[in-house]
């Protein structure tokens, strides 16, 4: 029972760790993606405004009718994979992709961040004050490295920005795989 404790505790923390670095991988790319895609600085400065605006307007999704006829459970896996899909989806051609993703990745995440933290206050109840901190602490960590990492990893791949910014589907993938 423990071990089964620890594990869904390990799995909550994993989809903290794939919620930020996709978000902030961007920034850093600023210069490639504005030449590579041919956008203007109001552009890209909607491109990164996108997944607040996202997050303000999908956080209710999930206590709508037809979300909570899903299990928490099956919309993590969901999420999850929507955006590993707009991760990679943003990166294959057009500016009208790269903006489209950009909303299922907000949106992804939104109702990432509304029903992750349900679970630890329904899983986790009487050690919230434990969980919490540390789900925030990987959420900061991730998107530091989203950030820091989103250069090096472009440079090692040949100065690829989208290889920079799409790598963070991975996490994502893989922490889908443990959920189901």
């Amino acid at each position: 029972m423990r071990a089964t404790r620890h594990f869904q505790l390990i799995a909550l923390l994993a989809v903290a760790g794939c919620v930020r670095a996709p978000i902030t991988s961007i920034g850093p790319q600023i210069n490639e993606i504005r030449d590579s895609q041919n956008l203007g600085i109001v552009q890209f400065s909607f491109l990164t405004a996108i997944p607040v605006i996202c997050f303000a307007l999908a956080a209710p999704l999930p206590s709508l009718r037809v979300f909570r006829k899903i299990k928490t459970e099956q919309l993590i896996v969901f999420a999850l994979l929507a955006l590993a899909a707009a991760t990679i989806s943003r990166t294959l051609g057009s500016n009208s992709l790269l903006f489209g993703a950009t909303v299922v990745l907000g949106i992804s995440i939104a109702i990432l961040n509304i029903v992750t933290p349900a679970l630890v206050r329904r899983d986790y109840p009487k050690k919230i004050t434990t969980v919490m901190p540390i789900y925030s602490a990987v959420l900061a960590l991730m998107a530091s490295l989203g950030s820091g990492l989103s250069i090096p990893i472009a440079s090692y791949f040949g100065d690829n920005w989208k290889i920079g910014i799409s790598v963070w589907a991975i996490p994502a993938i893989l922490v889908a795989l443990i959920w189901l």
